[in-house]
């Protein structure tokens, strides 16, 4: 599949409200550059606490960064390897989004890290060390790496909104105007690894998302609590049904399904998928099985 451009999205939940100290937040920036690698993000923007989204900047520091996340009136800070008001083409990016609470008492909260980028198979390594790094120094409780074909599915799954994926339009008449009937089969349609039913769910759980694991996914990271409630370290490795367990940080295991990242619609991933969803039960979000369900409706 080395041919196919693959996109990856991870959102973690922060617990570790430290970054007020310099080293910390200059370790965390570090991790993240490992993670986007080999892009480098050298712009930024800002969406602010009154839904204003502000203009791109170039970073020409990475001690830029602090001083725009932290401004009182920011409530998500955008770090991109592209220009965002450069025309979108299809070369690799990575874009990292640190956001903070709606209602910030104290000035240096951060609430998520979250990623989406391009993923080669070669560049996985270095994405899962720096994503291992980064989830120990927020002491998140869970996250997970989605894998996709369309840019837009991958986004979807960084938050609770759900996204269209990117079908090219119906062909237009010379008048510019378009077949009905193509119109609407092309609003009907429906994208093989959409999972954009599961975010629309998710949606109404969103405060349990991070307390509990929000789904089953290509990557699974699991913080020391989630790993006791699975019944430890030693019982995962052994019965997980998982490509690999791999043990990091203070007691955190990242579990990957397959060898190399794949989407939701390979036969490994369809079987891997539901088996795994039935081992991380007891530590999934309060909802019905996803992939089962899934399976069963088709």
């Amino acid at each position: 599949m080395s041919h196919q451009m693959l996109f990856a999205s991870t959102t973690f939940s922060c617990r570790s409200l430290g970054l007020s100290d310099s080293t910390h937040f200059t370790a965390l920036l570090n991790a993240v550059s490992v993670a986007v690698a080999p892009s480098a993000l050298t712009h930024s923007f800002t969406a602010t606490k009154s839904g204003g989204v502000g203009r791109a900047k170039v970073l020409q520091d990475q001690n830029e960064i602090g001083p725009r996340l932290y401004r009182r009136t920011t409530e998500t800070l955008y770090l991109t390897s592209q220009d965002p008001d450069a025309p979108k083409g299809t070369e690799p990016y990575a874009t990292v989004m640190l956001g903070r609470p709606p209602k910030t008492v104290e000035d240096r909260v951060l609430q998520t890290v979250s990623f989406e980028r391009t993923l080669q198979p070669s560049e996985t390594t270095a994405f899962i060390t720096g994503l291992k790094r980064v989830f120990s120094l927020v002491d998140a409780p869970s996250g997970y790496v989605h894998v996709t074909t369309d840019s837009m599915l991958a986004a979807s799954e960084v938050g609770f909104q759900a996204m269209a994926p990117l079908f090219p339009l119906p062909p237009s008449r010379a008048d510019g105007t378009v077949d009905s009937a193509a119109a609407r089969e092309w609003l009907a349609r429906k994208h093989a690894e959409s999972t954009n039913d599961r975010v629309q769910k998710l949606a109404y759980v969103h405060e349990l998302v991070g307390p509990r694991l929000r789904g089953t996914y290509w990557g699974t990271f699991l913080g020391r609590e989630m790993v006791a409630e699975l019944g430890g370290a030693e019982r995962i490795t052994r019965e997980a049904p998982v490509h690999l367990v791999a043990p990091f940080g203070d007691g955190a295991l990242y579990l990957q399904l397959t060898p190399s990242p794949e989407p939701i619609t390979t036969p490994a991933m369809q079987t891997g998928l539901l088996a795994l969803e039935q081992f991380l039960r007891p530590v999934l979000v309060p909802l019905p099985l996803y992939w089962a369900t899934r399976a069963a409706e088709a």
